[in-house]
């Protein structure tokens, strides 16, 4: 690892391509410059450039040395926005699963199962049985690939994948399961539950007796860590990238690469420190610029003390064509905030000024020249003398011109960064919504299985007794999964029979009139769900929601009797999302003035951190960006409130087999961020200060 900052700039300057190719225009007028000053002191021209010389030299070292930083910084940011999404969103989704294992192991039919074995009454098809239940529960949560259910001792009773050849267990894990003060024991490593895998990631918690809480076995969930991995590296890096995505574990070892041929499970990679935004590491014979990111943790989970890392090969690491990114821009509007006092520094902003003011004394230099030059009797020198002035002047004017295309290509780096930035963050901001409501899907049609429900709701009439285990099961179901206002369960005709928030408790025994709740009873399989429009609900306190609901049969899995409705808390889940993704400093600060929204198809307003936002209400700030087909994304510039924005969207691609082609349900939901590039009256005022100069300018050449 090279620890020297300015050793390593040195390094990656030299694969930045516009930086070198602007260098050898600006050394080959340097020696233009050299042979002019010579020329100028042997004519007898009367002036001396030897100055303008060394100041036109310090100006283009400062844009040189400006833009080679900036363009550090885009290598850098987008290797830690990558760093960032690997290591946090495989957070989030662990996060679910803490809660999945807690809940499944109080299974009334895991349970049932387990009483019988230990009474030795268990036969093939109560085995059988259970196995089916894996299967539902499986393809619900489509993110396991296996469930297995233990004896105290470790012996296997029953498990959804049949192919893996295990039959009894020893591994920590079951005795930890049994003891352990937490809600949930979770492992990453190798286990002789799994023989045939390398390191795996497994959930496991004790099956308990309903009424004694005897420890009955063990239940162990087994994530699919690689193809989640891999899933997350194909929407994270493109083909045509050559940016590595890899996560680490405690030890700093692989435990998942984007390209295993260049970055191999198992290795030990070098992390950047706190403090420290980037390293210029080598590994392989070959130096890559990395960058590590820590989880923040989310609901006080912190995960398996992993890190995110991305790095790329330093000879590719610079090859981005903000040209291309800029070229759907408005060319007026992005002259104009090139120009902003909010994005660049006052040190920035001045170098065109300063190398204008250069070039005016210049001309004021050229202009006495050719005044003592015409008082001059002597013809053959006048003409050489003029000639060489006028090269002077000209030549000024070419490094004039370099200085400010130069200077247009860093501010054109700049104002990319920021762009792209709004994109990723609105493709971020998409992608964690579409993975939470992948969650409520799964949660509505598992636990509309629940026998417990199904039996009671068969029923014609309910006891007391059984309604109050309606509402303790509803309870303590959203206990464990607090992303819930309220939880409901309702007969064939669309009443509430039970609530899980007491808040809500005048519901019961009212009709739902909303059609998802009719909706319910056309479902034909367990696979199915339905929907609400995002409406105001008297389920949440009339406020705008989604509702997410299943079906729920007779134990014969036949007769619809009711149904499930899971109320989605949508105020706090959707603005804690566009907060995480929320626009902010180098020191974490939000920055001011900006804002993020989820709009839908119909440009409603679903979510914004914009103040004044009314949810339910038109979106009307760049609506082109709000009806992006499915999948896509784009960004923009805007004018709002007297401040121009950057505006970066992404149109909500589902996650998984949720909201996929083979989906019934559909709904367009696009991530919009938006990040102030600065005050109209502002920069217009700067571009009137420049446009007088420049007509000046003119006015002396």
């Amino acid at each position: 690892m090279i620890t020297n900052k300015e050793k390593a700039m040195k390094r990656m300057t030299a694969n930045m391509a516009d930086i070198n190719h602007h260098k050898n225009d600006i050394f080959q007028l340097q020696s233009v410059w050299d042979n002019l000053a010579l020329l100028a002191q042997l004519s007898g021209t009367g002036i001396d450039i030897s100055q303008t010389r060394e100041n036109f030299g310090q100006v283009t070292q400062s844009v040189m040395d400006h833009l080679s930083i900036e363009m550090l910084n885009k290598a850098v940011w987008s290797l830690e926005s990558k760093a960032y999404v690997i290591i946090n969103l495989v957070v989030r989704n662990l996060f679910e699963r803490t809660a999945d294992i807690g809940f499944f192991a109080t299974d009334d039919d895991i349970r049932q199962f387990l009483i019988r074995y230990h009474q030795l009454a268990t036969t093939e098809k109560d085995t059988d049985h259970l196995q089916l239940r894996f299967s539902e529960y499986v393809k619900k949560y489509s993110v396991y690939h296996n469930v297995i259910l233990l004896d105290p001792d470790g012996k296997l009773l029953v498990q959804l994948d049949e192919s893996n050849q295990v039959v009894r267990s020893n591994d920590p894990l079951i005795k930890e399961a049994i003891t352990t003060d937490e809600a949930y024991v979770e492992i990453f490593r190798k286990t002789d539950l799994l023989p045939k895998h390398q390191d795996c990631l497994v959930y496991a918690y004790r099956v308990t007796h309903p009424e004694t809480h005897k420890v009955l076995g063990v239940l162990c969930l087994c994530f699919k860590f690689e193809d989640e991995m891999r899933r997350l590296f194909n929407n994270l890096i493109s083909k045509e990238e050559w940016a590595i995505g890899v996560m680490l574990d405690a030890n700093k070892q692989v435990i998942a690469s984007s390209d295993e041929h260049q970055i191999p499970l198992g290795a030990t990679l070098e992390t950047t420190v706190r403090g420290v935004n980037w390293i210029l590491t080598r590994f392989a014979g070959r130096e890559y610029i990395a960058v590590s990111r820590k989880t923040k943790g989310y609901q006080g989970y912190a995960g398996p003390n992993w890190t995110g890392h991305a790095m790329i090969p330093m000879e590719y690491a610079f090859e981005t064509d903000h040209h291309a990114t800029l070229e759907e821009i408005d060319p007026k509007l992005l002259r104009k905030v090139m120009r902003s006092p909010l994005i660049f520094s006052h040190q920035l902003l001045n170098i065109p000024k300063n190398a204008a003011i250069i070039q005016s004394k210049l001309n004021q230099s050229v202009w006495n020249g050719n005044i003592w030059q015409n008082n001059d009797k002597k013809q053959d020198q006048n003409k050489f003398s003029k000639t060489l002035l006028w090269e002077i002047s000209n030549t000024g004017l070419k490094t004039q011109k370099i200085i400010r295309k130069t200077v247009d290509e860093l501010y054109q780096t700049v104002v990319s960064i920021m762009l792209e930035n709004s994109k990723f963050q609105a493709y971020l901001a998409a992608d964690i919504m579409d993975r939470n409501l992948y969650e409520r899907a799964n949660d509505c049609r598992w636990w509309a299985l629940t026998q417990a429900f199904r039996e009671i709701l068969s029923k014609n009439e309910r006891s007391s007794k059984e309604l109050n285990t309606l509402r303790d099961i509803l309870q303590y179901i959203n206990s464990l999964y607090t992303v819930y206002e309220n939880l409901v369960i309702f007969d064939r005709q669309g009443k509430i029979i039970s609530v899980s928030n007491v808040n809500y408790k005048d519901c019961i025994g009212t009709i739902i009139e909303q059609d998802w709740a009719a909706r319910v009873r056309t479902l034909n399989k367990t696979q199915e769900y339905v929907v609400s429009k995002f409406e105001p609900s008297p389920l949440y306190k009339g406020k705008h929601t989604y509702i997410y609901a299943a079906a729920i049969r007779s134990p014969d899995n036949f007769t619809i009797v009711g149904g499930i409705g899971i109320v989605f808390d949508s105020e706090p889940q959707f603005n804690s999302i566009l907060n995480d993704v929320s626009p902010r400093t180098d020191n974490g600060d939000l920055i001011d003035n900006s804002f993020t929204a989820f709009v839908d198809g119909d440009l409603t307003i679903v979510a914004s951190t914009r103040p004044g936002a009314i949810i339910g209400s038109k979106f009307f700030i760049l609506p082109s960006l709000g009806n992006l087909s499915k999948g896509s994304q784009a960004f923009d510039i805007a004018v709002y409130q007297d401040r121009y924005y950057a505006v970066g969207a992404y149109s909500s691609s589902g996650y998984r087999e949720y909201k996929s082609e083979q989906d019934a349900y559909q709904n367009k939901i696009t991530a919009m961020i938006f990040i102030p590039l600065g005050d109209v009256k502002v920069i217009d005022a700067l571009i009137d200060e420049d446009n007088h100069r420049n007509i000046m300018n003119l006015k002396q050449t």
